[in-house]
């Protein structure tokens, strides 16, 4: 029960645990107690780094008159629908409707649960109303699953008695601490992404990875949170992190350069981000995309040892003095951006 605990609580926190996609969605983990990989079993429970929601259909639907329903009422209070969504943990599959005010700066989330891993539990329906606020973010919520993750002052949850939609609406603004402060919102989903984010990646930090509530998880998961356990968490946050990064500023990148398919065709294999948030390892791998293993076979010896030791600079300044201690030419820059991080975009070899 404790998957479904815990993806009650983290929605209840307008957090957004998804199973990855691809190699990310683990719909058929081992069960929670027992096995061997700590690590993929905590990935069944911990909110990932990176997500994405997956878009789905009507017809997937299972309370269909209730999300009719549902569609009707918003839209006549003026939200703007924003689509139906899908995500999982390991068993536990949700459906989301999210809709957004575009004057009041609200966003509704409506969810139904699914618990594949109990074939008797049947599906549920709750609601969110997330406001955006000059201090934290707020959610409003129907669900009573209590909280078993460390508390973010960043997000208040403020469960409700509302039975149903129409309820929550009428009611929740007197549940509002008083003398908020709204702050406007141009997408409800977008806004619901990227809040799930901040919280994901809070929570993936050392001091709540070994707080107390962590520990309870742990221990009723049977777990034991050993050292070498936590580095390979971090560790793992740290590359996700570094990957959704480096996703972002090949946006940005395309959207400032205003570069045509045809000519993202010919770099995207050859594109190569060196950034100042990469990790170590994503550094020195760079250097592999940067130039041929033939050029960088006289210098393994060296490149291994310094892969021991973390960069004591920048990594944009240190691939600069790396290629000049190794007498390497570096590549033509194409690109530079300092916002949101200092990047340097350069093409490197064809393999």
């Amino acid at each position: 029960m404790i998957v479904l605990q815990i993806f009650g609580v983290i929605f209840l926190l307008i957090l957004l645990i998804v199973g990855f996609f691809g190699f990310r969605i683990w719909r058929g983990l081992r069960k929670l107690k027992g096995g061997s990989d700590d690590f993929v079993r905590l990935l069944s429970v911990l909110p990932p780094i990176n997500f994405e929601l997956e878009s789905m259909d009507s017809s997937q639907w299972l309370h269909p008159r209730e999300l009719r329903e549902n569609s009707a009422l918003l839209t006549k209070l003026g939200f703007e629908d924003e689509g139906l969504h899908l995500c999982f943990i390991g068993e536990v599959e949700a459906h989301m409707a999210i809709w957004w005010h575009p004057s009041k700066h609200l966003t509704v989330v409506v969810y139904e649960i699914i618990n594949h891993n109990d074939e008797s539990a049947d599906p549920f329906l709750y609601y969110d109303i997330l406001i955006n606020t000059t201090d934290q973010v707020i959610a409003v919520s129907t669900n009573t699953v209590p909280n078993l993750f460390p508390d973010n002052p960043k997000f208040q949850a403020i469960k409700s008695e509302a039975k149903d939609l129409k309820q929550l609406l009428s009611s929740f603004k007197k549940t509002l601490p008083d003398g908020i402060k709204l702050k406007p919102i141009s997408s409800g989903k977008e806004f619901y992404l990227e809040s799930t984010l901040r919280y994901n990646r809070w929570l993936w930090q050392k001091p709540q990875l070994t707080s107390p509530e962590m520990h309870n998880v742990y221990g009723q998961m049977g777990i034991d949170l050993t050292d070498e356990l936590l580095d390979t968490l971090l560790d793992h946050a740290a590359e996700e992190a570094s990957m959704q990064l480096n996703d972002h500023l090949i946006s940005v990148f395309t959207q400032r350069s205003k570069i045509s398919a045809a000519q993202w065709e010919q770099i995207r294999d050859r594109l190569v981000i060196v950034h100042n948030e990469m990790t170590n390892a994503d550094f020195y791998q760079s250097l592999y995309q940067l130039f041929s293993y033939e050029q960088l076979e006289p210098h393994e010896d060296k490149i291994e040892t310094l892969q021991e030791a973390k960069l004591s600079q920048a990594p944009t300044r240190a691939l600069e003095d790396l290629c000049h201690s190794l007498n390497l030419k570096l590549p033509k820059r194409i690109a530079r951006l300092s916002n949101p991080v200092e990047a340097h975009f350069y093409l490197g070899e064809l393999t």
